[in-house]
């Protein structure tokens, strides 16, 4: 698999998983719940470091990147769920989802619409060749989508931070955080301030 088509199927996967752990939180899973599936995804990293697991192998093989395949296999799949947790964990309820949504929808089709139909390449991160284009059909649906938990004002700060977050890197020490945990903290944060401050 080439890898514009990994990359494809690798945000679609992550769009599933996300709406899929949003209507599960919504249907009344606990954070300690969604703590269980994060260990289970750890350990099963872990174990197929060593051996590859029937049928998990299919996805991986497929959708994990070459460069952290052997070192981190599940890696985005991990962070996702981290970042979903700690939205779940520290936010109020509408803002957690409204976090998640970002998440599972901004980072995704932004990749999807930058890779087919993007042309004005994000400057705050070109060696991921990020597009604006792409950016915007993701806040758009994040904006949408966050309708139906928040006031529109809320939903456009947590599209436009959600772009933002989704747009740039954020290293600590040289080291890059995962975009999976910036992004719902980043949206999670500005509607608690925004709140306080009555936006």
């Amino acid at each position: 698999m080439n890898d514009q088509k990994r990359e494809f199927w690798r945000a679609v996967v992550h769009i599933l998983v996300s709406i899929s752990l949003i209507v599960l939180v919504e249907l009344g899973m606990t954070p300690f719940e969604l703590f269980l599936i994060l260990v289970a995804a750890i350990i099963a990293s872990m174990i197929y470091k060593r051996v590859k697991i029937p049928i998990i192998s299919i996805f991986v093989e497929n959708l994990e990147r070459p460069d952290v395949l052997k070192t981190f296999p599940g890696r985005g799949l991990v962070f996702l769920l981290t970042g979903m947790l700690l939205a779940y964990k520290l936010f109020p309820h509408d803002i957690a989802i409204v976090s998640m949504i970002t998440l599972g929808l901004l980072d995704p089709l932004s990749k999807i619409f930058g890779m087919s139909f993007g042309r004005t390449l994000n400057v705050l991160d070109p060696k991921h060749k990020k597009y604006l284009e792409g950016h915007f059909v993701g806040g758009t649906a994040t904006f949408l989508a966050s309708l139906a938990f928040v006031n529109p004002v809320e939903a456009l700060i947590a599209a436009v931070v959600g772009a933002v977050s989704e747009s740039m890197i954020v290293d600590l020490n040289g080291q890059a955080l995962d975009d999976n945990v910036v992004i719902p903290l980043s949206v999670g944060s500005a509607l608690v301030v925004a709140r306080i401050f009555g936006l």
